[in-house]
């Protein structure tokens, strides 16, 4: 197997480390570790000669320091996580009118007032772009429906928006959670596995004994969608690593981060 070199981190000091040098896929046994800590501090190795990375067990005291071999086998490809949870903070102004038509998918723009959209990932980790569409039912109760295009959806159609989510929000008279209510939340996207449950979290409501402040409110003010977060990811390939204290951190295409290892 071809080595393939992606970084190179250079720390001395308290954490111990001298030299990192983190390759695709290797394992060391004893007589490649003495080989390679006899070319330590060199750049002169061939492509296809694995080279560990090496930690000084007293990096301070030891002169020249003593060579220890890490030998790391890095996770290559961090596969998909399908989301689980998503995470929305929004304000729904309470001077809005209750639309002008009960909820229709059909006629989203009349029977709904404000909209927010998220990518959740199914377990292929394939972006699904999902929407969550807020109606104002009285004073202080919406109701929301999370729909997804037709065409990522089992049995939908494209183009035709298709709702698998909904539920219930109330407020007091302050414009805090006071309670959410969901009436179910199962996916079954397009080719990944069937069934997956997402839930939808607005904030901790005063009846959960929150403060029904730091998520969704409604307020006199603007709509507005303050954060929206959501717990999966596609898949992705390592691309760097880097010494952090004493461990080994790999950076993937995806943007996560995994430990791959510690020195010593």
């Amino acid at each position: 197997m071809r080595a393939r070199d992606f970084a190179l981190a250079t720390v001395l000091g308290a954490t111990g480390c001298i030299e990192l040098k983190i390759y695709n896929s290797f394992k060391i046994d004893d007589a490649q570790a003495a080989s390679a800590s006899e070319d330590a501090g060199t750049d002169d190795a061939g492509p296809d000669d694995a080279q560990p990375a090496h930690c000084a067990l007293d990096g301070d005291s030891v002169d020249p320091p003593t060579l220890t071999t890490l030998g790391i086998e890095p996770a290559v490809q961090l596969p998909a996580s399908a989301t689980k949870r998503v995470v929305l903070a929004v304000n729904l102004d309470v001077r809005a009118p209750v639309p002008v038509s009960a909820w229709d998918l059909l006629n989203l723009p009349i029977s709904s007032n404000f909209p927010s959209s998220i990518t959740s990932y199914d377990s292929l980790g394939i972006g699904r772009q999902l929407t969550t569409y807020f109606s104002k039912v009285s004073l202080n109760s919406w109701d929301w429906h999370v729909v997804a295009d037709g065409r990522d959806v089992e049995g939908g159609t494209e183009g035709v928006p298709f709702e698998s989510a909904s539920g219930t929000l109330t407020f007091n008279t302050d414009g805090l959670l006071q309670t959410e209510i969901t009436n179910g939340s199962t996916w079954n996207f397009k080719g990944a596995a069937a069934g997956q449950t997402i839930a939808f979290d607005f904030g901790t409501s005063l009846a959960e004994g929150g403060t029904g402040l730091d998520g969704t409110t409604s307020f006199a003010n603007v709509f507005s969608t303050n954060a929206a977060t959501q717990d999966g990811y596609a898949a992705g390939s390592l691309a760097s690593a880097v010494v952090s204290d004493v461990n080994v951190v790999g950076s993937y295409t995806n943007g996560q981060t995994r430990v791959l290892g510690r020195c010593p």
